[in-house]
């Protein structure tokens, strides 16, 4: 298998996954701050921003702001969603929440979306209130964190769509469509689709960091609706 599935399986991802969905949000570091804006180190913000991400999700009153969805391998998520449908049956929470955001009619079990969370903007609240405390709770007790390394993506999916409306819950839209489809990517992917007037800037960053296998595609990725 590929060197990403080997770096999935390490001990520290598992960490890295869990300290995300809960540590971060009541260390010393964030807790002065009313949102947190995760950048990982392996995203690039190719030009400065247009818009504010903290003023668009205070302007609509929401809590979680994400850029890019996918659906996670099934082999990440073994559990996971009876886990989560357990906690839910507990608290009276209707499935449909989370069901209502998959597409095409499909159910999250069998394609399990994921907010990707390379790039995402949060209030730091809703990590520290009490159902999302509980979720995580029922999620430790099961243990799937570091025996079936559940990503941080699908809990964060889960937990806003089970625990938020829909209209605190933020596409970020930026007017220029580069910085928010093309400027911020996960370059270890192998293939990044980037608008033309990027594409020396990033072969010039790959080259340096030595990312030799990715391939670069000179074409616009449209944005998702």
């Amino acid at each position: 298998r590929g060197l990403g599935d080997v770096y999935k399986r390490q001990m520290g991802y598992r960490h890295m996954c869990r300290f995300f969905c809960g540590p971060l949000w009541s260390h010393p570091a964030v807790a002065a701050y009313e949102y947190v804006w995760r950048l990982d180190s392996d995203s690039f913000v190719l030009g400065p921003p247009t818009t504010d991400p903290f003023a668009q999700l205070e302007a609509a009153n929401a809590s979680y702001g994400w850029l890019h969805a996918y659906a996670d391998e099934q082999m990440f998520v073994t559990g996971l969603w009876d886990a989560v449908a357990e906690w839910m049956r507990a608290r009276e929470i209707d499935e449909w929440r989370v069901q209502r955001w998959v597409p095409l009619g499909r159910k999250w079990e069998a394609t399990p979306m994921c907010f990707a969370t390379n790039v995402f903007v949060a209030r730091r609240d809703f990590f520290a209130s009490e159902g999302y405390r509980s979720l995580l709770e029922a999620l430790d007790a099961a243990g799937g964190f570091y025996l079936h390394r559940w990503g941080d993506a699908c809990v964060h999916m889960l937990a806003v769509a089970s625990l938020l409306p829909r209209s605190a819950v933020l596409r970020l839209v930026v007017p220029s469509c580069g910085w928010l489809c093309l400027a911020v990517r996960r370059f270890h992917h192998r293939q990044v689709h980037l608008p033309r007037r990027e594409v020396d800037h990033v072969v010039q960053v790959l080259l340096q960091r030595r990312h030799l296998e990715l391939q670069v595609h000179a074409a616009p990725l449209p944005c998702l609706s």
